[in-house]
This record gives C-alpha cells, structure tokens and sequence, in this order.
C-alpha cells in the first residue's frame, strides 16, 4: 500500500483509539445501563469514530457552495505590479479542477499584462517547468514578456501546513516543494528602445 493512503489510514485509526480513551469511562459502566442507552452510547461512538471520513465529501461540498476564487491579486502601492496570489481554498484536486485553475491564472495575467502592468507570485507551485508551461501560455495569446524567476526556501510553517490541511481535507499527501518559485513577469512593452 502507498504511503499516502497509509497515513490518513493511520490518522483515522489514531482518531477511533482516542475515542475509545474518552469513552472508557461510559464503557465501564455501560452494564448497568439500560438497553437503549447503550445502543445510543455505541451509536455515539460509531459516530465520532466515522466524523474524520466527512472531512473530505464536506471539504468539497463548500467549495461547491462558496465558489470562492483561485487566486487573489494586489495592486502594489508602485501602481506598475500586480501581486498574485494563490488562494487557500483552490481546488486543485482533479485535472478538471486544475485546468479550471489554469485558466483561472491565464485570465488573470493576461488582463494585468495587457494593462502593462509587472506581473509577480511567489508560490511553492512555481517550478521551472510549470513557469516555463505559464510562459508559452501567454506567448500563445500574443503576450511577450520577460521573464525573472529565482528561488527563495519555503518556510517550514507553510510546508506543515499545507500539509496538514491537505492531508485532513483531501485525505493525501501533497508534495510540497522545499523551495518556493518567484516569478517576475513584465511586458515587452516595458523594455527601453
């Protein structure tokens, strides 16, 4: 079995263990109760116990609901950059859902380059090779930029978390990059004759 599917597995069996802990205390005395109140005692249980495995059908259901936004962009006090970034709560857990996230991007670049405006993100996403993927995307459109990318470390925080959300919310283990891509883009528009 995969490691990503043994720890969620691992996670729920941790979850029902302290359950069983908290409710030693009813277990014990569950003799002396009458019938109902035990079924509802063990149907509690059950219920606590199987809590973790709605984490993700709810996960999904509000981002069906909320609809909220892929990415969110800042117009930095320069009036010249526009900071992009990526929200918590994208849905990026099917390849439906990832080109929909694409586009999403595409759009946004394409409106704040078109403005002429300095593009700038900074993620863990940004790899060379989805850079490069983002380049060709909008050179396709007819947009030429420059483009500066450097690499700066993930801070551990933001590695942890990404990873605990994802792991409880998606139930598997994200890769996340121990460095994160910055990425500079500014049209051609900008360069000195």
């Amino acid at each position: 079995m995969k490691r990503e599917h043994l720890i969620p597995l691992a996670m729920l069996g941790g979850w029902c263990v302290f359950v069983l802990f908290i409710s030693l205390a009813g277990l014990r005395q569950m003799s002396t109760w009458p019938a109902h109140d035990r079924i509802v005692m063990l149907l509690m249980m059950f219920t606590t116990m199987c809590l973790p495995l709605l984490l993700r059908p709810l996960s999904a259901f509000f981002r069906k609901i909320c609809r909220q936004n892929s990415f969110y962009d800042r117009e930095l006090p320069d009036n010249h950059t526009v900071h992009i970034f990526l929200s918590a709560h994208a849905d990026t857990s099917s390849p439906v859902a990832m080109r929909r996230h694409w586009k999403v991007l595409n759009e946004l670049l394409t409106t704040a380059l078109r403005q002429g405006k300095r593009v700038s993100m900074t993620s863990h996403l940004l790899t060379q090779p989805r850079t490069d993927k983002l380049v060709r995307a909008l050179q396709k459109q007819g947009l030429e930029v420059s483009v500066k990318r450097d690499e700066c470390p993930t801070p551990a925080f933001e590695r942890w978390t990404i990873t605990a959300s994802w792991t409880i919310s998606q139930w598997k283990i994200p890769h996340v990059n121990r460095r994160s891509g910055i990425v500079i883009l500014t049209p051609e528009s900008w360069r000195q004759p």
